[in-house]
């Protein structure tokens, strides 16, 4: 059996959709830290936290019932248990859909946080990086938009630019200009974000995913 800490590549990222009134959890690929424990179906809530590692199941469920009464973006930090038995860091973030006064779609990302980014490796990347400076503006656009640091926001940026099979420097120069006719603030940037990077991934459909084979 292969052992926990390869089961998930670096910068491990999948969009999900969470649907409300049917209480189905669905995802553009599988979460890769359940792919040797389900077949990719979507899953109920239950199900789902059936996963989640035992000392994070209450806090995670409480912190959920809140999300569907709020309608700002959102992060949450929990733990995910595969099926050899390891658990892993992952932090959800995203941004609720509104109906009109009811909370009926969460969307938004899962990022595995399991291999730590070192300085040495964002030095390597930003050595390759001809436009530094709009990375930095698409990361801090993330950063704002959900409510996560730096590094978070730096995973989710490299890992969509893994999936699409784009540069960096590339995907970041397409979120800031995306993002150039969208409020500052609010859901709409948050919104807009998803689309950005699911979009990024739609235009490279030959693009390799981060799923493991």
């Amino acid at each position: 059996m292969t052992d926990g800490a390869s089961i998930i590549p670096l910068h491990a990222v999948t969009t999900y959709e969470y649907d409300a009134l049917q209480d189905c959890w669905s995802w553009s690929s599988p979460i890769p830290v359940l792919q040797y424990a389900t077949d990719g179906s979507p899953l109920t809530t239950e199900q789902l936290l059936a996963f989640v590692h035992p000392d994070d199941r209450e806090p995670t469920l409480r912190q959920f019932l809140g999300l569907l009464q709020d309608r700002t973006p959102y992060s949450c930090l929990y733990r995910l248990v595969d099926s050899a038995g390891v658990a892993h860091p992952v932090v959800n973030v995203g941004t609720p859909v509104v109906e009109g006064d009811e909370v009926t779609v969460l969307r938004g990302f899962v990022v595995d946080l399991t291999a730590p980014l070192g300085a040495h490796a964002r030095s390597a990347v930003a050595a390759m990086l001809p436009v530094g400076a709009v990375v930095d503006q698409a990361t801090g656009a993330l950063m704002l938009a959900f409510g996560v640091d730096a590094e978070i926001a730096y995973r989710l940026l490299t890992g969509y630019a893994t999936r699409a099979g784009v540069p960096v420097h590339g995907l970041a120069a397409d979120i800031v200009d995306g993002l150039a006719s969208v409020p500052v603030t609010g859901p709409e940037v948050a919104e807009a974000l998803i689309d950005l990077l699911e979009s990024s991934v739609a235009r490279a459909p030959l693009a390799e995913d981060v799923t493991p084979a």
